[in-house]
């Protein structure tokens, strides 16, 4: 007898979504004005961000099988036979993002000292992104490979009945509303 499930719609999992990026956004605020840290905000982003997904993330995924904005609007991952996500599942939903963010400090890493940070300072907010890209074409290229997998993921959300994207393939799970008790 095969199990049905109520999966998740694209709008909740995009209200999920951006509860978890909303969140993390404001942390990175208050980190940026709080500190003025300067091209710093660089490598603390990312390394925040690895933060992120290995202790909120990977962890609440395993231990009560959502994220953040999952919990809050009642949606749960569990492997496709209905059962909790062990760390195995929550660590390969994640792994895309973490190679993403990896390299991302890694291209980081390699430009730092050739940024001048009192010339840095000195930009207005939307020109610091274009001064750092100018170090590397790297950054251009993790730009695109977000772009790709964002557009896989939507046609991917529409085009099968489960409404998985690419990360729930790799980690052969599936997102589902949280039966009320």
């Amino acid at each position: 007898m095969k199990e049905e499930f109520n999966y998740a719609s694209y709008s909740s999992r995009l209200g999920a979504m951006l509860i978890d990026v909303l969140v993390f956004q404001f942390l990175m605020l208050l980190i940026k004005y709080w500190g003025g840290v300067g091209k710093w905000y660089y490598i603390i982003y990312p390394v925040t961000n690895i933060f992120w997904i290995y202790f909120i993330t990977i962890y609440l995924v395993k231990r009560t099988g959502a994220s953040l904005g999952k919990l809050i609007l009642g949606l749960v991952i569990v492997k496709t036979n209905g059962q909790p996500v062990g760390w195995k599942n929550a660590i390969l939903r994640e792994s895309i993002a973490l190679i993403k963010v990896a390299l991302q400090l890694i291209i980081i890493l390699s430009v730092f000292n050739q940024i001048d940070n009192s010339y840095y300072l000195s930009l207005k907010p939307n020109n610091t992104r274009d001064y750092l890209h100018s170090f590397s074409p790297y950054f251009s290229y993790l730009y695109w490979v977000g772009i790709i997998l964002t557009t896989v993921n939507a046609v991917l959300i529409f085009t099968n009945s489960r409404k998985k994207l690419l990360h729930d393939f790799i980690a052969r799970t599936i997102v589902i509303t949280r039966e009320k008790t």
